[in-house]
């Protein structure tokens, strides 16, 4: 059965730019313009967001028939809402992310928690030479 799945699951990964390059001819014409985006934007997006690994043409060809449905006045508003969602989804990944990366350690953390007092800051390399500087010395 497995094996059988597999093999539908390659085959339908063959059809699916032949699928794709049939949309983006059909997309061309204003009412299919119309339908697709009623019917089929959600599926768009997703692929266009997602293309899978083994379809190489399937993000492009998406793409375009994503340019033809927004091309369309009466498809403004399902297009940008479908803008909208894509970028909240990414803006949400980029935080989860940032998130990730800005983590402080615990150290970090004791150390933001319990600063120094009086004076204790270790001083940069050079720091020692302009602590008893003025700001003349800077100026030309």
């Amino acid at each position: 059965a497995t094996a059988a799945a597999a093999t539908h699951a390659a085959e339908l990964r063959l059809l699916l730019p032949e699928a794709l390059g049939a949309l983006v001819n059909l997309s061309v014409e204003l009412e299919t313009q119309r339908l697709l985006a009623k019917h089929a934007l959600w599926t768009l997006v997703s692929l266009f967001d997602r293309p899978p690994a083994q379809c190489a043409h399937a993000g492009a060809l998406t793409a375009q028939v994503l340019s033809h449905l927004a091309s369309n006045r009466q498809n403004r508003l399902l297009m940008y809402r479908a803008e909208l969602s894509l970028k909240s989804q990414r803006w949400a990944a980029g935080t989860r992310a940032a998130r990730n990366i800005l983590q402080l350690d615990e150290s970090e953390l004791a150390e933001a928690a319990n600063p120094p007092v009086g004076g204790e800051w270790e001083l940069e390399e050079g720091a020692e030479l302009m602590a008893g500087a003025s700001s003349s010395d800077f100026l030309d």
